[in-house]
């Protein structure tokens, strides 16, 4: 490993642009995110592969699924991980997500819509995901934006935004993952997304991994938000305003590839015996 002492008063931005930062990263290569978020996607879609098998383990289907069977969304007979294919306007008027499934939600008229008009709970259309409601033990794989509400309710469930310029964006009372701060390992959400992330201040998520290719915005917060357990890998760069505290969980999460740290070791003299 390089001794970075050795470098005197070279190793640094104003001797060399971007050494500074060479300096901090050295400790920590990045996985793969694209590779990582195409693999979650075959796997989700295709019902195949270990990934699917580890996240759906003991994730029964559960929940009222009868709208879903009757507009013929959802077979009857569907088994746990099977997937849904729903466009984003019926998906967003849905009262109810039955757990256990995955989700296929499209922007891009790969489904059509399908839902009574007259027993959507709301007009808010389909040019993104509107995560407004209780989302627990399931995955959701879409081509869409997403946009979490005040209501929001995420826990032991899966986020896959596949568009490259896919925003991920919140309201300022939005609080996703385990509000009571717990780290259970079984009940931790992931996001993962090729685009960007903007939360507005008072955004709070716990027990939450976060993997995206884009930029990671926490804007500044004057009541203050406690995020525990929060992990955040990015390709881009991760800005947090005043306001925001950070507890770990002291867990590792599976459903996503870990850093690979590197730990230097420095040979010192021992004195004669």
């Amino acid at each position: 490993m390089p001794d970075l002492e050795a470098c005197q008063n070279k190793c640094s931005d104003s001797a060399n642009p971007g050494a500074g930062a060479a300096a901090r990263e050295m400790n920590m290569p990045l996985p793969d995110i694209e590779a990582h978020i195409s693999e979650l996607e075959s796997s989700l879609l295709s019902g195949v592969g270990q990934l699917h098998s580890d996240f759906f383990y003991d994730r029964p289907i559960t929940g009222n699924t009868s709208r879903l069977e009757e507009a013929g969304i959802m077979h009857p007979s569907a088994r746990s991980g099977d997937v849904v294919g729903i466009s984003a306007q019926d998906f967003n008027s849905l009262d109810d997500y039955p757990s256990g499934l995955t989700y296929d939600v499209s922007c891009g008229g790969k489904y059509p819509n399908r839902l009574d008009e007259k027993s959507k709970k709301g007009s808010r259309g389909g040019n993104q995901l509107e995560l407004d409601g209780s989302f627990e033990n399931l995955a959701i794989v879409s081509d869409c934006d997403a946009s979490f509400g005040p209501a929001a309710s995420m826990k032991g469930a899966m986020l896959v935004l596949m568009d490259e310029n896919a925003r991920i964006s919140a309201h300022a009372k939005t609080a996703i993952g385990d509000s009571t701060g717990s780290c259970r390992e079984r009940e931790r959400t992931f996001v993962f997304s090729r685009g960007d992330m903007h939360a507005p201040a008072g955004f709070a998520a716990s027990n939450v991994s976060l993997m995206l290719r884009g930029d990671v915005k926490f804007a500044g917060s004057g009541g203050g938000s406690t995020h525990r357990g929060l992990s955040v890998v990015t390709e881009g760069s991760i800005h947090t305003s005043a306001g925001h505290s950070f507890e770990a969980c002291n867990t590792e999460p599976a459903n996503q590839p870990s850093g690979r740290v590197i730990r230097h070791v420095a040979e010192r003299e021992l004195p004669a015996i």
